[in-house]
């Protein structure tokens, strides 16, 4: 509301518009001036509360996106552990007693089934394989370092690429759900490596600074062109996913001399939740 100076003044302007009062130009002239700087006073405050109200909008936006983003983490993550569990008890164990017996078979009847016998021995391995990648075993005792290895070292089993780790700085422990997405990505960028890549080596890295873990995959294959989607496939999505809810810095680089993709994950996304271990 116009204070009472502005109001008179106001009155004045009209009356005098009108011919019930008679004033000289120049009196006229500025005689506006509290009523220009009264509209300019009100329309920055119109504009403080219009770049308020949409400050609030992006947050929310931004929070619901976040939360969006969580729960189809979770809902993957929770997929996964119910498909390992299944997987290890219900025909892992059931594979197990088919060894076994095949075992006590051949036992009896020489070399007869000596190929199903190693057969079932590979699916059995095969199907450890598939829930270590699912979920690896005790995640949460072992921490991030010792979990990227494991798979390190399975993939060296696996591939003809010979992958090399490397750390460094003392291991930081996050919140259990951060350390599996930075897991998982690892594990997609791992995965791409030997089946896209036709690379000889690949370089794992995992650097703890102050503020934030520095990871690598570096491989001397024959490049990616990121902007075609099928390069990748759905792996690539996964990893964009996870980057964004990681708050996480992703850079890509890639030639026919190999390709490097580095992320910059700062710890302070998660000083309020709780770390693993």
């Amino acid at each position: 509301m116009a204070s009472g100076p502005v109001f008179l003044t106001f009155i004045f302007v009209i009356l005098g518009a009108i011919g019930l009062t008679k004033i000289n130009t120049f009196f006229y002239y500025y005689a506006h001036i509290p009523l220009m700087l009264e509209g300019i006073g009100l329309g920055l405050a119109l504009l403080y509360q219009f770049n308020d109200e949409r400050k609030k909008i992006e947050a929310e936006l931004e929070k619901n996106r976040v939360e969006t983003t969580q729960k189809i983490l979770l809902a993957q993550e929770e997929e996964r552990q119910k498909l390992a569990l299944d997987l290890h008890d219900d025909l892992g164990g059931s594979l197990s007693v088919l060894n076994r017996e095949l075992d006590d078979f051949n036992e009896r009847n020489g070399q007869i089934l000596t190929k199903s016998v190693n057969l079932t021995q590979k699916i059995v391995s095969d199907l450890r394989t598939i829930s270590h990648h699912l979920m690896p075993s005790s995640f949460e005792e072992k921490g991030l370092v010792k979990v990227v290895q494991e798979s390190i070292e399975m993939a060296n089993r696996q591939s003809k690429v010979y992958f090399v780790f490397v750390y460094n700085g003392e291991e930081r422990r996050l919140p259990l759900e951060t350390e599996i997405n930075i897991y998982r990505i690892i594990k997609e960028l791992i995965n791409n490596v030997f089946k896209h890549s036709e690379a000889k080596q690949s370089v794992v890295q995992m650097i703890f600074f102050d503020d934030f873990l520095y990871v690598s995959v570096e491989d001397d294959g024959k490049g990616f062109d990121f902007s075609e989607q099928h390069s990748w496939g759905i792996g690539l999505n996964n990893i964009n996913l996870r980057t964004q809810y990681l708050k996480a810095k992703l850079t890509t680089e890639s030639s026919s001399a190999g390709t490097l993709i580095s992320l910059e994950i700062p710890y302070n996304a998660y000083e309020n939740k709780n770390p693993a271990g």
